[in-house]
């Protein structure tokens, strides 16, 4: 099953995400031509795992089903940790941080 993505903010060294399920992968892929193979795939590789599993369909406006990522130290983050509070899900190149 594949995960699009609704929109893409950011340069190549970041990528907020929404999630909708309108567009392949491939055309996400093409949609991120500034950022370099590597990131674009982990953030791609990302999304589909999480939301493929779930088998679900998101519509704009809906509620995200639960998940959780770890940060940069190790740290894990659950979505419904966050209830009732705006997120924007944030990545970034590991190169370009401490960790």
């Amino acid at each position: 099953m594949m995960v699009p993505i609704l929109r893409v903010f950011g340069t190549a060294s970041t990528a907020a995400l929404f999630i909708s399920k309108r567009k392949s992968l491939q055309t996400i892929s093409n949609e991120l031509p500034e950022m370099n193979y590597f990131p674009k795939m982990v953030i791609i590789f990302i999304f589909s795992g999480i939301f493929s599993k779930a088998n679900i369909e998101l519509k704009v406006g809906e509620s995200a089903p639960d998940f959780s990522l770890k940060d940069q130290d190790g740290a894990i983050h659950k979505l419904s940790d966050y209830r009732g509070k705006r997120v924007v899900i944030y990545f970034f190149p590991k190169a370009g941080t401490p960790g």
